[in-house]
């Protein structure tokens, strides 16, 4: 199980794992029927001193739960930031989640980080 900060526990089963390029793990809410079990892709890519995470989040559910499939990851992406970094994600109060996550978005709109396309935000919340 997986404790992500959420209501509810996350149980994973890894489905497919080709070390460190590839990784494909069943991803579901405790408590949630079985239609709900998504599929959640991780796809790192290394070039020069960068890597680029794709994640794809995908559903079966044939309801309007599908429509919530995919959001949130944001949050996660930013505590996966600060670990690597060797912060502490747990310290992160909820404004410092929110401040970055508005750069994040605010930066999407303009195709990709305030440092360009396709370049990852400066700000670290990792190093206090």
């Amino acid at each position: 199980m997986i404790d992500v900060g959420a209501p509810h526990q996350i149980t994973s089963r890894i489905l497919r794992c080709e070390r460190p390029h590839h990784l494909i793990v069943t991803w579901w809410y405790g408590g949630f029927p079985p239609n709900h079990i998504d599929e959640v892709e991780l796809r790192p890519s290394a070039k020069d001193d960068e890597t680029l995470l794709v994640l794809e989040h995908r559903s079966r559910a044939t309801d309007d739960w599908w429509f919530g499939a995919g959001s949130s990851w944001e949050f996660a992406l930013i505590k996966l930031g600060v670990l690597l970094q060797g912060g502490d994600p747990a310290a992160l109060s909820v404004e410092e989640l929110d401040q970055e996550l508005g750069v994040l978005w605010a930066s999407a709109g303009k195709g990709g980080s305030p440092n360009g396309p396709h370049h990852p935000p400066t700000k670290s919340l990792g190093h206090r």
